[in-house]
C-alpha cells in the first residue's frame, strides 16, 4: 500500500494511531491545566446564605438612577478615580465602602481597598488599588450611605 511493504504498512500504521491519540490526550490535558484549574470561590457558602442582602443592595442601586464614571488612571501609585452622581448629574458624596477588583475568568479578587474621597472634588473618590495587565476587569463597588447599602459592578476593557 502506498509502496510501503505491507510488512511495515500495518504496524506503521497502528504505532502511528496510537502516537498520535498518546500526543493528543496530552496536549488536551496540558491545555485544561493551563489555566490554574477549578475555580473556587473563598467562603462561598457564606455567600451564598448573603445572597439575599447582595440581591436587595444591587436593586438599591438600580433604583437609586446613581452612575459611577471609572477614570483607570493607572500612574506609579496604582489609583483609579470614582465619581458618583444621581440621575440629574448631582456629584454624591458621603460614601463609605471598598471596592474589589476582579479578573471575569477568575473566582478570587485581584485586589481590595476602601473607598477614600478627594478633597475639593465633590463626588470623587480614590481607590489604592489597580490592574496590572491589560483586559476585562471587574470593579464591584459595595457603598454605604446613611443605613442604605448600595452595590455597583463594573466591567470595563483597560488598555495600560
Amino acid at each position: 500500500m502506498f509502496g510501503i511493504p505491507e510488512k511495515y504498512f500495518w504496524p506503521g500504521l497502528i504505532i502511528t494511531l496510537l502516537s498520535s491519540s498518546v500526543i493528543w490526550w496530552t496536549s488536551m490535558l496540558f491545555i485544561a491545566k493551563s489555566d490554574g484549574g477549578p475555580q473556587v470561590v473563598d467562603n462561598y457558602y457564606q455567600k451564598s446564605v448573603d445572597y439575599e442582602v447582595t440581591k436587595a443592595s444591587r436593586l438599591a442601586a438600580q433604583k437609586s438612577g446613581w452612575t459611577v464614571d471609572v477614570a483607570w488612571t493607572v500612574a506609579q501609585d496604582n489609583t483609579v478615580e470614582l465619581r458618583f452622581v444621581d440621575k440629574s448629574g448631582a456629584p454624591i458624596s458621603g460614601l463609605e465602602g471598598s471596592v474589589e477588583l476582579r479578573r471575569p475568568d477568575r473566582a478570587g479578587a485581584f485586589g481590595s481597598a476602601k473607598l477614600e474621597p478627594v478633597d475639593g472634588t465633590p463626588g470623587s473618590y480614590m481607590v489604592q488599588v489597580a490592574p496590572d495587565k491589560p483586559g476585562l476587569w471587574d470593579m464591584v463597588i459595595d457603598a454605604r450611605q446613611g443605613s442604605q447599602d448600595y452595590r455597583f459592578e463594573v466591567r470595563e476593557e483597560v488598555s495600560l
